[in-house]
């Protein structure tokens, strides 16, 4: 069933299959698809990368010629060993368009200490984020920011940010972070989601 929405209320209702076309609400055609796939990807982190991260970027969407890779949902799962150590106050763990624009924050260090919490929590700990733009450093969440031309057809990344304080240390050997997110591709030419 097919509902659709105008100021709140209810204005039609009917069941509609894939390809069927919905007319006459005031010019506006409505067709009917299947839920766009959703897709996911995985990356693994060693020790060393998770300790290079805030100066080298890990790939986990790769680039898709014309479409935007658009994140939904976000876990990250350290197997701990040991503490990471020098984590900056204001310390962030997020994902990056290959054309630099931040999508979404995995974990940020500041009121609530989700980075120390996740890379030096004393245990292994999962993070698990919702759709979630980056703000810079405040607190408050909003729908994902603009996307810029040089953000098509390019890879998402893993990127931390530390200020000054360079690359985490600490951690051991046998530390992994496992890192997933579903996400949609929008294909910028049909406009359609694939």
């Amino acid at each position: 069933m097919a509902s659709v929405f105008l100021g709140g209320n209810v204005t039609a209702m009917t069941s509609l299959t894939s390809g069927a076309v919905l007319s006459g609400l005031g010019g506006a055609t409505i067709e009917a698809s299947s839920a766009p796939p959703l897709h996911q990807a995985t990356v693994v982190l060693t020790d060393a990368q998770i300790k290079a991260l805030p100066t080298t970027a890990i790939e986990i969407i790769p680039a898709t010629a014309s479409k935007m890779s658009l994140p939904c949902f976000t876990t990250a799962r350290l197997e701990w060993t040991a503490d990471y150590t020098n984590i900056d106050g204001a310390a962030q763990l997020l994902l990056r368009t290959g054309g630099n624009s931040f999508l979404a924050a995995i974990a940020r260090e500041g009121d609530f200490g989700s980075v120390s919490s996740l890379l030096a929590g004393g245990e292994s700990v999962t993070s698990i984020v919702t759709p979630v733009a980056y703000t810079g450093t405040s607190n408050e969440t909003e729908g994902v920011p603009g996307y810029y031309n040089t953000d098509i057809g390019v890879n998402v990344k893993i990127v931390a940010l530390n200020g000054a304080a360079g690359d985490f240390t600490g951690g051991n050997a046998a530390n992994l972070l496992h890192i997933s997110t579903v996400y949609y591709l929008l294909n910028l030419t049909t406009g359609l989601f694939e």
